[in-house]
């Protein structure tokens, strides 16, 4: 099966995201994020709603803004076979993604969080120009947000918030489909490979501080801001903008 391990120095995968997020520890995770104040709650050993959703927010936003940095650049993306351009079926497609990361920040927002950043670093430029990379990404973030929305989730239960455990099931399940497509796009021979989706957080704190070592908050290289992207959203054909 094909593995995606490296996708840019400093490596993008499963393993370094895991790698990443026990390095940096829930009790490095406010030094590890000065640059986004407000994630105090996240180093304690007991986060808040609103800190889970603050953070759900932030990552939401940040997908909004990386599925329009592909989208307005689609034209210019190079391909594995040498043609480039992404193909019409594939711009829709990250179209659908951006419109139901939109929705997923809309109803987080609504709920009362506050993302805790809007402006956003593309890491490795080669994820606004090739294919190949940008699919990477996409593979290893979502698979992030879902183990992220697993947390939640979990946290959710131990609350006894059922609405909220709910509503985090349905994010992370399209966060899910997200990365099957993601992995059909590489031409992956099993485009869903998991019985079991990965564990690779005990709170959902410790996915925003690998986010953040990764260098897609708080970097300095390749800034892009949210407010930018998310007046573009296109919700054709989509529906169930809302949990039900």
């Amino acid at each position: 099966m094909t593995r995606h391990d490296g996708l840019f120095p400093g490596t993008l995968s499963r393993r370094a995201l895991i790698r990443a997020a026990g390095a940096t520890g829930l009790g490095m995770v406010l030094t590890q994020m000065k640059t986004i104040g407000g994630i105090r709650e996240a180093a304690a050993q007991s986060e808040s709603v609103a800190t889970i959703i603050n953070i759900a927010a932030t990552a939401e936003a940040m997908a909004v803004t990386l599925l329009g940095v592909a989208i307005q650049g689609a034209a210019s993306y190079a391909n594995p076979d040498g043609s480039q351009g992404l193909a019409a079926t594939t711009v829709a497609i990250l179209k659908a993604a951006q419109s139901a990361e939109q929705a997923h920040y809309a109803f987080l927002t609504k709920a009362g969080a506050k993302a805790l950043t809007l402006t956003f670093n593309i890491p490795d430029p080669k994820i606004a120009t090739a294919t190949t990379a940008l699919f990477q990404t996409i593979e290893a973030l979502e698979t992030a947000f879902t183990a992220a929305y697993m947390s939640a989730a979990r946290e959710f239960a131990e609350m006894r918030k059922p609405d909220l455990v709910k509503a985090a099931v349905q994010i992370g399940g399209v966060e899910c489909g997200h990365r099957a497509l993601a992995r059909l796009a590489l031409g992956d021979p099993l485009p869903h490979n998991l019985a079991f989706e990965t564990k690779m957080f005990t709170q959902v704190g410790q996915a925003a501080a690998a986010l953040e070592k990764l260098g897609f908050i708080g970097g300095t290289n390749n800034t892009v801001v949210y407010q930018n992207f998310a007046g573009s959203v296109d919700n054709s054909g989509m529906s169930e903008l809302t949990p039900m």
